[in-house]
């Protein structure tokens, strides 16, 4: 008995009826079930018990080497670059790597197109709740992020039941055990950014503001000056840059940092006269005698 599209039954009875025959092994029958998520009551137990095979994402991801082969089967050759680049932006799920296949084809070019965000659209988002679909679009700012950083950027309680039901109903977020962050799958971002720009200006500067101040708070000092620099927020730009008194700013930092400087408007750089000074001893350490 094979049941495809399993997740859409959402019944707790059909549930209880698939355990029921799962344990008494009737002879014979063989259930499969196709689904993007299960929530059988017991299914570590059933696990354990060898009563079921868990076939997962990961056995249907496309590795780099893979990837090489089926473009090969289809007519292309790509390098190794090209295919761990591919497996980067798509993460091994076969749908998105044909499409972009095909665009290749038409193009010339592996970049993702309209038909790869339909894609998304269609296959991922439009299933989600509209508060999930918030939701991601204020995380997708964040290649990764915390728990505590999901409840102070979202703002609302229902954030970690949030967190929980995309986790388990769905394999485009992660989550890493080791480092506890979450990871929305590298093809999502992409989307969610789409749509993101799209928004109001008021609503990126919200949204911005509030990450810029979360990693201040957590003295990640670089990237709270990236996202105040974004809204032009640069009065706490400034605040950031004279709390972290250039201890964060190397040479590899040096254009980003003139830049910001540059840009700062003349009054609020008179506001922040201890800014200047630190910046000033950036630029002799930078060499930019001429600028200090």
């Amino acid at each position: 008995m094979v049941i495809d599209d399993y997740h859409l039954v959402n019944e707790d009875e059909v549930n209880r009826l698939i355990e029921f025959l799962i344990v008494n092994e009737i002879e014979d029958l063989h259930v499969v079930l196709i689904t993007r998520f299960i929530e059988l009551q017991n299914m570590d137990e059933l696990l354990l018990k060898g009563y079921i095979n868990h076939i997962t994402k990961d056995c249907f991801e496309i590795n780099s080497k893979e990837i090489i082969k089926y473009y090969k089967l289809c007519g292309i050759s790509i390098n190794e670059s090209e295919a761990d680049k591919l497996y980067l932006t798509t993460e091994g799920w076969v749908s998105a790597l044909y499409l972009m296949m095909l665009n290749y084809k038409e193009y010339g070019s592996f970049m993702a197109n309209n038909n790869i965000y339909k894609l998304v659209e269609n296959a991922i988002f439009k299933h989600y709740s509209e508060d999930t679909q918030e939701f991601l679009l204020n995380m997708c700012i964040f290649d990764k992020f915390t728990k505590g950083q999901a409840l102070y950027i979202w703002g609302n309680a229902n954030a970690e039941m949030l967190l929980e039901k995309i986790i388990s109903k769905n394999a485009f977020v992660n989550y890493d055990e080791i480092t506890k962050t979450y990871q929305i799958h590298n093809i999502l971002p992409i989307f969610l950014q789409e749509i993101l720009d799209k928004k109001e200006q008021s609503y990126k500067r919200h949204l911005y503001d509030k990450a810029g101040e979360w990693y201040s708070s957590s003295d990640e000092y670089l990237v709270a000056m990236k996202f105040f620099y974004l809204v032009g927020y640069f009065d706490k730009l400034l605040q950031v840059f004279k709390k972290d008194r250039g201890k964060s700013i190397g040479t590899e930092q040096k254009d980003i940092c003139i830049k910001y400087f540059e840009e700062c408007p003349e009054e609020i750089k008179q506001q922040h006269l201890i800014a200047l000074i630190i910046y000033a001893l950036c630029l002799m350490t930078f060499n930019e005698m001429e600028m200090f």
